[in-house]
């Protein structure tokens, strides 16, 4: 019988042998087996969906970004006197931003100084609408009325920013006597609600004081109105000299002092001119032709409405 043959003994010289049988089969690695990768995708798909989600928010945001930056590029252009590129940019701002109620309401304002009423008025109205309790959307509509020569839409609106002011605030009150005695209607109670208006403010007020004396004006009590208009004169020409003074000695920005200047220029046009009504209600015709002609320096101008 031919004897089998045996397998030789390894030797340190001969590697062992390795056999298909003895070797586990190694699977091709693939790169979502890791946990890693598994989080790392759900986190993907996560944020994704959650981007989608939010990517309407997002662009809200984005255009309200926008009309803030229309309307402060206004307000610049404002500063430096260029009232219809300050229009111009606060129609971009509100095509950006249709629903904010701050930038429709400065916008209603540089229409009324542009003297678009109509305008003003509908961004006033869409004011209201989104703010009811804003007290002062009315102030501002009745500002507008009142340019319209509607008194009673004034006074109603002036009612309803008191309604919806502090009780402690004095302006609405001061206001609907105002606008009372531009329609020479309900003066005393026109005299009653500036009444109220100088016992609720902390300190003496000119334009308060104007208000008073007007009304007596046209209640026929002069002394008392001549009264009233010289202090409010004399409190209005010192004001004006203080911030003179003291925008010089703190280098503000001079568009500003301009425009705070102008806004004393007016004052006084009009208290110049109910001064001198009063003047000529007593006969003293020197006195009342040199508050006129004093008004008509400042820029008194009926056409643009008493303000």
């Amino acid at each position: 019988m031919k004897p089998s043959a045996e397998m030789p003994e390894p030797s340190a010289d001969t590697p062992p042998l390795i056999t298909a049988d003895l070797v586990e089969p190694q699977a091709p690695r693939r790169w979502w087996r890791s946990r890693y990768a598994r989080w790392t995708a759900i986190a993907l798909v996560l944020l994704t969906a959650l981007g989608i989600a939010l990517e309407p928010l997002f662009r809200e945001q984005a255009k309200e970004v926008m009309g803030d930056v229309a309307a402060a590029r206004a307000i610049s252009f404002f500063y430096d006197g260029d009232l219809p590129a300050a229009l111009a940019q606060l129609d971009k701002a509100v095509e950006w931003a249709p629903e904010n109620p701050a930038i429709l309401f400065s916008r209603a304002e540089m229409r009324r100084r542009n003297n678009d009423l109509e305008g003003s008025l509908a961004d006033y109205n869409r004011v209201i609408e989104l703010r009811p309790t804003f007290s002062g959307g009315y102030a501002g509509r009745a500002t507008v009325w009142q340019r319209l020569g509607k008194y009673p839409e004034a006074i109603g609106d002036l009612t309803l920013a008191l309604r919806h002011q502090p009780a402690w605030e004095p302006d609405p009150w001061n206001q609907r006597a105002y606008i009372r005695a531009l329609g020479n209607v309900d003066l005393e109670l026109a005299l009653d609600d500036v009444n109220e208006a100088i016992r609720l403010a902390e300190e003496e007020n000119a334009s308060y004081l104007d208000t008073r004396g007007y009304i007596q004006h046209l209640l026929g009590k002069h002394s008392e109105a001549l009264a009233d208009l010289n202090r409010a004169i004399l409190l209005t020409s010192a004001q004006r000299e203080q911030w003179r003074l003291q925008g010089e000695k703190e280098q503000s920005d001079p568009r500003l002092r301009k425009l705070r200047d102008q806004d004393f220029e007016h004052a006084l046009a009009v208290m110049y001119q109910h001064r001198g009504r009063v003047h000529a209600a007593l006969k003293n015709e020197a006195d009342a032709a040199r508050d006129a002609a004093e008004a008509q320096k400042l820029g008194y101008d009926p056409a643009q409405g008493i303000e």
